[in-house]
């Protein structure tokens, strides 16, 4: 079975890879919905993992981590989204559709994370 390899092409220029177009400022308008949904999904990955560590490091606990999780994982890639890939929500599913790819894969890993790094830092 040969694996695909997704990449982000314009009319009359050379394809660019999905990984690297998520760095070109303004790029947005040249991404198919399904690359905009990846993107989204592995930016909350990487944030859920990030902040588990976060969290489990400097001892967050209880009602406050779940907190910090739901606002800087719905906000920061909403905001990457909409101010540096200038991308328009209602062309890709709507806002639902752009809040809720990857959310409940990446507060498993967030609480995968965050238990796993508090547990093993912090035990005597």
């Amino acid at each position: 079975m040969e694996g695909k390899k997704k990449s982000s092409k314009t009319q009359g220029q050379v394809a660019v890879p999905l990984w690297k177009s998520v760095f070109v400022r303004n790029y947005g308008s040249k991404l198919s919905t399904d690359q905009v949904l990846d993107i989204l999904y592995w930016i909350r990955q990487f944030f859920a993992i990030s902040l588990g560590l976060c969290n489990g490091f400097f001892r967050v606990e209880g009602f406050l981590g779940f907190f910090l999780y739901f606002l800087i994982v719905t906000m920061c890639p909403l905001a990457y989204l909409k101010n540096y890939l200038n991308v328009n929500d209602e062309q890709h599913g709507g806002a639902f559709a752009v809040l809720s790819e990857g959310f409940m894969p990446s507060l498993a890993l967030y609480t995968l994370t965050w238990t796993l790094s508090y547990s093993l830092i912090h035990s005597n």
